[in-house]
């Protein structure tokens, strides 16, 4: 006889919701509700100090009065931008991000930094940011290159800068492709200087290659740099 399985089910914790675009039609409700305290927050006094109370789902992002107002944020922009962040399976463009909010880079900063909502749309909102390129942009981007504890947020900061600043970010990267600690790192690194920066930054890429000690890096690198492969991203 087989041994009867006992459901985990139960007993197991989701660390963060599921995004909306998975969930049941019965999630639309919920969105509904949360909307309307996200809006009714702004409108409303700030909630007393002690009161977390959160709606367990992403569309609450900014459902704690105290917080998402802070800054001069309208909760209704800062839920139209993260609408766009999970509706679509690429980023949001400037203007569609323009017309969701009078202050887009504000908003898309402010999701970065919230660490209740699922990583990947942090990680979206980051990079969205490459598409309204001003000083706090490239402020922000910089900082999350140099900083080796911002985990996920950094990789992002990589394409996005790539992206933004093209120029700017083969001298930028260069000492990312070089000699970070992080393989992972490197390889983004050599993967947006291929993608966006010109023909200097394959020559970085393949010089970079060749200094490589394991040949798995080695290999995807000059995967990145191949033309054939850059011709279908």
């Amino acid at each position: 006889m087989r041994p009867t399985k006992t459901s985990t089910h139960s007993q197991r914790q989701t660390p963060f919701p599921t995004p909306l675009w998975r969930s049941a039609p019965s999630h639309i409700g919920a969105l509904v509700a949360a909307l309307g305290l996200m809006l009714g927050a702004c409108a409303s006094d700030p909630a007393p100090k002690g009161d977390q109370t959160m709606v367990s789902t992403d569309a609450a992002v900014a459902a704690a009065p105290m917080s998402t107002c802070g800054d001069g944020l309208a909760l209704s922009e800062v839920f139209h931008v993260w609408q766009l962040l999970m509706a679509f399976d690429r980023m949001p463009d400037g203007p569609m991000l323009s017309k969701a909010s009078k202050d887009p880079v504000a908003v898309l900063l402010f999701l970065s930094k919230r660490t209740d909502i699922t990583p990947s749309i942090r990680q979206r909102a980051f990079e969205s940011m490459s598409a309204l390129p001003d000083e706090r942009v490239e402020a922000a981007y910089k900082a999350a290159i140099a900083d080796p504890n911002a985990d996920n947020l950094r990789h992002s900061a990589i394409n996005g800068y790539a992206r933004a600043w093209p120029t700017k970010a083969v001298q930028t990267l260069e000492p990312i492709l070089s000699s970070d600690p992080d393989p992972q790192i490197r390889l983004t690194a050599a993967a947006a200087l291929c993608a966006f920066g010109g023909e200097e930054g394959l020559d970085l890429v393949k010089n970079a290659a060749l200094k490589e000690s394991e040949d798995w890096i080695k290999d995807k690198m000059k995967n990145y740099a191949n033309p054939k492969v850059l011709q279908l991203n």
